[in-house]
């Protein structure tokens, strides 16, 4: 699937709540948002961008609105790609730049793990190995 870039990069500045930890279950933990701090205007969706994190900037998969295959309330969740996090940060500056797709629903677990594979393999993509 190719990427869709955004006509402009979205930047976010964001304080960092705790999530329920599935992420990390199935070995792609995430930094999640507080919602409230996340724009009304902003859509829902998966996302490539960054994420700055103290002074590092990383890249990220970020997935943000309804979780419907946990039957979950909406998240704005952010994977660091290639990278661990080891001190959860108070916040976080997220660079939204391309849309992957729309949040969809999955039959499976498994399911859901490969397209989350994929969507940190498409957005890895946009980075150069440096």
């Amino acid at each position: 699937m190719p990427l869709n870039p955004l006509s402009s990069p979205i930047p976010l500045h964001l304080r960092v709540t705790s999530g329920s930890k599935r992420g990390t279950a199935i070995g792609t933990p995430t930094l999640n948002a507080d919602l409230h701090d996340v724009p009304k205007n902003v859509p829902h969706g998966i996302y490539a961008g960054t994420v700055r994190v103290d002074e590092s900037v990383f890249a990220a998969a970020i997935h943000y609105g309804p979780r419907f295959f946990h039957n979950d309330t909406p998240s704005f969740e952010v994977h660091v790609i290639d990278h661990t996090i080891t001190k959860t940060p108070k916040t976080i500056d997220v660079l939204l730049l391309a849309h992957l797709r729309d949040v969809q629903n999955f039959a499976s677990q498994e399911a859901l793990q490969v397209q989350i594979s994929a969507d940190i393999a498409q957005a890895r993509s946009l980075f150069p190995p440096q």
